[in-house]
């Protein structure tokens, strides 16, 4: 009897979360597409547009970025949420996509080199060194995470005895 109950609820948690990586998953795709959209409208020259559809964009980003779940894919679709923000000039909103893509799969080169070049450009030049420098250590032959690292190690400031 404790058994099957167990099972049952077992069964109903897999399913809620099951669902729940389901909507994510749907959040995520609408989200690309809204920026998608906003590109191309920017693009045309419809900017009242294009920042509709952005805003659209942010609100499905938010909402499937706070929802529990996971689905094959998750930290590539974080990922492209990150680039996307990126793209549209919100730094601190991709760095926070790429770490949440970081947790699902810590070892991904392209989470890790796409934050550290975002975190580049805001000049937090610390956080920057950690997120290429851990990329480095994974795959120490990329040319792009060299190249940051040696632009990042021009930007630092020395002390006079180093």
């Amino acid at each position: 009897m404790v058994l099957a109950l167990v099972s049952f609820v077992l069964t109903g948690l897999a399913f809620w979360y099951g669902s729940m990586s389901v909507a994510k998953r749907i959040e995520m795709v609408t989200m690309r597409a809204y920026f998608d959209r906003a590109q191309k409208d920017k693009s045309s020259g419809r900017y009242r547009i294009a920042a509709a559809a952005r805003r659209k964009a942010l609100i499905e980003y938010h909402k499937a970025a706070n929802k529990p779940g996971y689905y094959i894919g998750i930290a590539g679709d974080f990922l492209t949420a990150g680039n996307c923000l990126w793209q549209h000039g919100e730094r601190r909103a991709a760095i926070a996509a790429y770490e949440k893509g970081l947790q699902n799969d810590p070892h991904s080169i392209s989470l890790l080199t796409s934050a550290g070049l975002c975190s580049m450009q805001l000049g937090e030049f610390a956080l920057a060194g950690d997120f290429l420098a851990h990329s480095q250590k994974i795959f120490p032959n990329d040319q792009r995470v060299n190249q940051a690292l040696h632009k990042l190690n021009l930007k630092i400031p020395r002390g006079k005895n180093q």
